[in-house]
């Protein structure tokens, strides 16, 4: 329940981090028993401490210092999350934003926009000396919580624009040796989700190297 009177209920959540002892769902729906709703752009945050109570979730001004929520300004689905030195970095496809702990009792957050052009279509981003590695339709890109700059213009013709594959996309990092490993696809023509490609690309030297095969989330057959 996230209110004390005519109580919504929050029905689903796409991602959920732990940030600053509160609970935190991102691009939820919410159901008030009757109709479910979804916002793509909404952030909920539990109860400082606490996120299994009854009012854990309850909201100004239904109860003070509980739950709340944010909605991001521009309106876009919230596609991945991740905290990044002490700050909530939160990924739309063509946005992103920060998150802050301000310290105020009843609205504790507060939201600031880092860049406005550029964004995430993958849920996932990994850490790499400080910076935030992310993948759109137009290559690989680097938050380092003050702006989003291109990674390397060497990999950018693997990435396919105006294509819904990006959303399946996936990063794995190998730090021994300086690999990062993008699951990605070279053609936007199937529908069921899967990529067919494995980039491997050095982010110490900036070079690559290109496996084709058939990949999901666990594992992968030869066809």
């Amino acid at each position: 329940a996230v209110g004390g009177v005519n109580d919504n209920i929050v029905t689903r959540a796409t991602l959920i981090a732990n940030f600053s002892t509160r609970l935190i769902l991102f691009n939820i729906s919410e159901s008030d028993g009757v109709t479910t709703r979804h916002y793509p752009n909404r952030i909920r945050y539990s109860e400082d401490g606490y996120a299994y109570n009854a009012d854990s979730w309850y909201e100004y001004p239904s109860a003070s210092e509980k739950g709340g929520k944010v909605d991001l300004p521009s309106g876009e689905i919230i596609t991945a999350v991740e905290i990044l030195n002490g700050r909530l970095i939160v990924f739309c496809k063509t946005s992103i934003y920060q998150v802050v702990f301000n310290g105020n009792k009843l609205f504790p957050f507060t939201i600031t926009q880092i860049d406005n052009n550029i964004g995430s279509e993958s849920s996932m981003s990994v850490e790499i000396g400080g910076k935030l590695v992310f993948l759109n339709q137009f290559g690989l890109y680097y938050c380092d919580g003050i702006k989003a700059e291109l990674l390397s213009n060497k990999i950018n013709g693997f990435f396919i624009p105006n294509s819904y594959i990006h959303s399946y996309s996936s990063l794995f990092l190998d730090t021994k040796n300086h690999l990062l490993f993008i699951t990605t696809r070279t053609t936007a023509t199937a529908q069921d989700g899967f990529t067919d490609t494995v980039l491997l690309y050095n982010y110490m030297n900036d070079t690559y190297s290109v496996l084709h095969d058939n990949y999901t989330a666990l594992g992968f057959s030869n066809v």
